[in-house]
């Protein structure tokens, strides 16, 4: 009975990961996404300082994250202006370069969690507002990083122009169900976009997307989510 269970466990995770490599194959040839060039500049402009921050904390491991998340563009910035601050971070892929699961194990629940970090309060539902248009389907998340200080985020997934939904992971076995829901559905997402925003901060994000300036910023995000012919 073990052996066969096995036998079966075995089987569905090497549909899985086939399905997955096909998927990739067959949009080898789709064109890859440019970042923005004037994402965030409105803030610049509006006299808020930038800073270039790292992926990771040497140059190995951000070249190790550049590898494993195989992404075609990426921002991570650090905003300020006078005594506040908040930090962006988007990531885009073209259709069909890597499967919804594997962004999904670079969110905050996953990597904060495993460098020590603890979760204190969680939202789902989470919408940023801008001037136009909102960042919608979000999570949010108050954190306790590994020195005790509180760090608000907030962090967007979007598959096409919708955002996806993880489901309840609280247990291994809840994990394991998803992840390979996730990969047998591959192929539904595999002409589709993606993107990841996180914006993380000191201070309450309401505060925060409250300013004209970032709302103008969240309407550019916003736009990013939409389909548009050539991207």
């Amino acid at each position: 009975m073990r052996k066969s269970l096995f036998l079966l466990a075995s089987c569905i995770v090497a549909m899985a990961i086939a399905i997955n490599g096909y998927a990739k194959i067959a949009n080898a040839g789709a064109g890859r996404l440019i970042m923005p060039q004037d994402l965030g500049v409105s803030l610049e402009s509006a006299g808020w300082r930038a800073t270039t921050l790292p992926l990771g904390e040497s140059e190995g491991i951000s070249s190790i994250v550049k590898v494993t998340l195989d992404f075609d563009w990426y921002l991570f910035k650090k905003y300020s202006c006078g005594d506040v601050n908040f930090s962006l971070y988007v990531v885009g892929w073209s259709a069909g370069r890597v499967p919804p699961h594997l962004v999904e194990s670079h969110t905050p629940d996953h990597c904060w969690l495993q460098n020590g970090w603890r979760c204190l309060a969680a939202k789902e539902g989470f919408v940023a507002p801008g001037a136009g248009a909102v960042l919608a389907g979000g999570s949010w998340r108050l954190f306790s990083d590994p020195g005790d200080v509180p760090v608000n985020v907030a962090f967007w997934h979007y598959v096409g122009e919708e955002a996806h939904n993880y489901g309840k992971r609280n247990t291994v076995a809840q994990n394991a169900y998803y992840w390979l829901k996730d990969a047998f559905l591959v192929g539904k997402f595999a002409g589709k976009r993606q993107l990841f925003v996180r914006i993380s901060s000191c201070s309450p994000l309401e505060e925060i997307l409250a300013k004209s300036e970032v709302q103008f910023l969240v309407d550019q995000l916003a736009g990013l989510v939409r389909e548009k012919p050539g991207m």
